[in-house]
């Protein structure tokens, strides 16, 4: 295998290499540095980004995979930990170097996504299509911060172009490039099986690829490139010590799978649909609800049953992965939806009628852009959270309660986290009544005082916890308890800090 992979990803490089040389890729490329790599994150800002930062730095990469939370991400630990090795030398040791990997992986994304579109429509449509993949917030996101998605994302995208291409020269290279890239998504992150539909559901888009042969050539290498990434994490979880068996019973029935097939009531639908529409709005733009309708209804009328059949599936995926409720970039799952966005716009953008249209549609997007964008570039919230711990003199017998939002980035040792949990609120409860009789201080965020809602997620409010103070778990409780406030920063109010006291 290892003397048949040089040759392979020769060949695919050379027919990428010419198609790179193009100018309108040229300037695709120009502009994502100027918009990613000039500003990546050196700050774990969301709330899985402090452990990948901490294993990044650990030199026994199989010791990491067994600190690592569910689901693991073996490829871009081991990329974080090689560019950690290589950056040391002349940065230090530095979260910059993640920020790199993801932008990195979020480029191999943006290019195969072009070619993808130019293998299946035209150049003009592929570069009108791609414009939008540069101004998309959440996609800007996950591809400047210490997080996972841009990697097994930029793999997949770049398995879905190797699939066409195989599709359209039937060459074996082709086949087993994309095997190897679907294999290593996978490998990256479990959860993005949910995406696989995407390989057979492509060819709805061309009628020309739309066989029998196609079909069973689709199911046949999902079905490898799973037993192939199963294989892979089997050997990875033999070497670190992982139990296998458990690790995936969690994955698939507790954490991922379990979340999707189960509590599907009316009431969690319509939390679902809340959080998609929501999603929609906050992470692309609120035109792009308009625009996905007129897109579904202009396939229907035309009877482009192939295309409509494909935007379905694809929407599908998206409202099962962004139905989830998790800090860490709420949405940032069904992100993949950003690159189904970008070709309804450049459907629009190649026709030169509709120009003014696209163009006009391209500022409305950089209106949800900006402000995300100068958002990110202000001190990080936790470390204006720290400073102001410090001012409260907060001495190691002090208790001090905070949300479960904030505990990844702020690890006190006397600190307590609210979360969703009832008996550990009731725990909590009964700590914070033991310290006041002791005659301890008790500390408590502002955000531990409105859990679930108003919580930072990154440097912004969590886009679904915009709720009711009133509703907050531990409101009943304090309603006997006096509450004075001791630090306040008046720019960041949900950064106040209280003391707990007997009325």
């Amino acid at each position: 295998m290892s003397e048949l992979l040089p040759p392979v990803f020769a060949k695919v490089s050379r027919t990428m290499w010419k198609n790179f040389k193009s100018r309108p890729v040229i300037c695709l490329v120009l502009v994502y540095v100027l918009t990613r790599l000039i500003f990546l994150a050196n700050f774990p800002h969301f709330f899985d980004g402090p452990e990948y930062l901490r294993e990044s730095l650990k030199s026994n990469y199989w010791q990491s995979l067994q600190d690592s939370h569910e689901s693991i991400h073996p490829v871009s630990l081991l990329l974080d930990q090689e560019i950690q090795k290589i950056t040391a030398n002349f940065a230090g040791n530095n979260g910059w170097s993640l920020s790199f990997v993801a932008a990195a992986f979020g480029l191999i994304g943006l290019l195969s996504f072009y070619f993808l579109i130019k293998e299946l429509f035209n150049q003009k449509i592929a570069f009108y299509s791609t414009i939008p993949l540069l101004f998309f917030s959440h996609l800007w996101l996950i591809q400047t911060n210490i997080l996972h998605e841009a990697v097994d994302q930029g793999l997949l995208v770049l398995g879905l172009f190797l699939w066409v291409k195989f599709l359209k020269v039937k060459k074996w290279q082709w086949l087993v490039a994309f095997v190897i890239s679907l294999s290593l998504a996978l490998v990256n992150f479990v959860g993005i099986i949910i995406w696989f539909p995407l390989i057979s559901g492509i060819i709805l888009l061309k009628k020309k690829y739309l066989t029998k042969n196609n079909l069973i050539w689709s199911l046949i290498v999902i079905l490898i490139s799973c037993l192939l990434a199963a294989g892979i994490l089997v050997k990875l979880f033999q070497f670190s010590g992982i139990n296998f068996s458990e690790r995936l019973q969690n994955l698939f029935f507790v954490y991922g799978g379990g979340a999707v097939v189960q509590k599907w009531g009316s009431a969690p639908l319509l939390r679902a649909i809340r959080n998609i529409l929501l999603i929609m709005v906050f992470g692309y733009s609120p035109i792009f609800l308009i625009l996905s309708c007129s897109t579904l209804l202009s396939f229907f009328k035309k009877e482009q049953w192939g295309r409509l059949a494909f935007v379905i599936l694809f929407f599908l995926i998206f409202f099962l992965t962004g139905k989830f409720w998790y800090g860490g970039l709420f949405g940032r799952y069904s992100t993949l939806i950003a690159y189904l966005l970008g070709l309804f716009l450049g459907l629009i953008g190649y026709r030169k009628k509709s120009r003014t249209k696209y163009w006009l549609l391209i500022f409305c997007l950089l209106f949800n852009f900006v402000p995300t964008f100068l958002t990110y570039q202000k001190k990080p919230i936790p470390l204006i959270q720290v400073e102001l711990l410090k001012r409260s003199y907060l001495k190691n017998n002090d208790l001090l309660i905070m949300s479960d939002y904030q505990r990844p980035q702020l690890p006190y040792s006397n600190a307590l986290f609210i979360n969703g949990d009832l008996s550990i609120q009731k725990n909590i409860e009964r700590q914070i009544d033991l310290a006041l009789k002791s005659g301890k201080r008790v500390l408590i965020t502002q955000q531990a005082l409105t859990f679930p809602y108003w919580q930072y997620d990154g440097q912004q409010i969590h886009i679904i916890s915009y709720g009711d103070k009133n509703k907050a778990v531990i409101k009943q409780y304090l309603k006997n308890k006096k509450l004075q406030l001791i630090i306040e920063d008046k720019k960041y109010p949900l950064l106040n800090i209280y003391e707990i006291g007997h009325i």
